[in-house]
């Protein structure tokens, strides 16, 4: 990741511009917990809200005159804040660093992390020229599988032996580690024509992120999952493993606005399919 001092010609917006900022105004409790624990919280319960919830601060609520002086303006760093709500709506979360008290395994993810990476990015050069480089998440002590047991919102367990497995309907640890990061990502920081919202009950299926996810799975295979975040940060039913060659199509037919579900007939399906076309995960 870059240093906060590299914004890449982003504009810096100031304290109380980001819909995210309005949320922390109007709930930040000074006596309540810690402020990184406070800030998980209010990042999950933003997502959680939905697009409908989230609209009454897509520029709708005006900034107060004076911000109380017990709300932190620092939950985001400069390159967060700059990087919070941009065009980019694939996350790329990396999760398997090997087995945790085994440095040869750690060594050994390492090694075929780099492959993997090596292998999607074929077709650009550099994986951050197919995706925005703020959004690839690759941080031992924040995302890997032995740290994160559980997800946000059930007792179903995330991973079993390093593989993802994500249960439709919960958040998955990881990708509420990565949206503290960019709260607004899953809307954008743009007012939208709130008044062309669909209703609710559709707005549920919509997928509003891609999700790119390296377990151990598409590190030591090559098949690497794909999730359709919908607009409360939930894994939607229908997922697939594409290979890793694959990957820069699956983002290409992404932001052309293609969604997973248009590979099956059956989106409310609970699956995972795997894109076979006749080979391994790497070719």
């Amino acid at each position: 990741m870059m240093a906060d001092d590299d914004l890449n010609g982003l504009d810096l917006p100031e304290f109380g511009f980001l819909p995210f900022d309005l949320y922390v105004i109007a709930k930040w409790n000074p006596a309540s917990l810690s402020t990184t624990q406070q800030k998980k919280q209010l990042v999950e319960e933003w997502i959680q809200l939905g697009k409908y919830g989230r609209r009454q601060y897509l520029g709708a609520i005006p900034l107060p005159e004076e911000i109380p002086n017990n709300v932190p303006q620092n939950l985001l760093s400069p390159r967060e804040r700059a990087h919070n709500g941009q065009i980019e709506r694939t996350l790329f979360i990396r999760t398997w660093y090997g087995d945790y008290n085994d440095p040869a395994s750690q060594e050994k993810a390492d090694v075929d992390y780099a492959h993997l990476v090596e292998v999607i990015s074929t077709e650009y050069g550099e994986m951050r020229l197919m995706i925005d480089e703020f959004f690839i998440f690759d941080d031992k002590e924040q995302f890997s599988s032995s740290s994160s047991i559980l997800s946000t919102q059930s007792s179903d367990v995330e991973f079993s032996d390093g593989v993802a497995i994500p249960t439709p309907g919960c958040i998955p640890s990881y990708v509420l580690t990565a949206l503290m990061h960019c709260p607004d990502q899953i809307d954008g920081s743009r007012i939208e024509n709130l008044g062309a919202f669909p209703p609710a009950e559709e707005v549920e299926d919509w997928q509003m992120l891609l999700v790119l996810v390296a377990d151990r799975k598409a590190c030591e295979e090559g098949w690497v999952l794909h999730l359709a975040i919908n607009h409360r940060g939930q894994v939607l039913p229908f997922r697939i493993r594409d290979g890793a060659d694959w990957v820069s199509v699956s983002c290409g037919n992404w932001s052309d606005g293609q969604q997973l579900r248009e590979n099956t007939l059956n989106p409310e399906e609970d699956v995972e399919l795997y894109m076979d076309r006749g080979g391994s995960g790497w070719n």
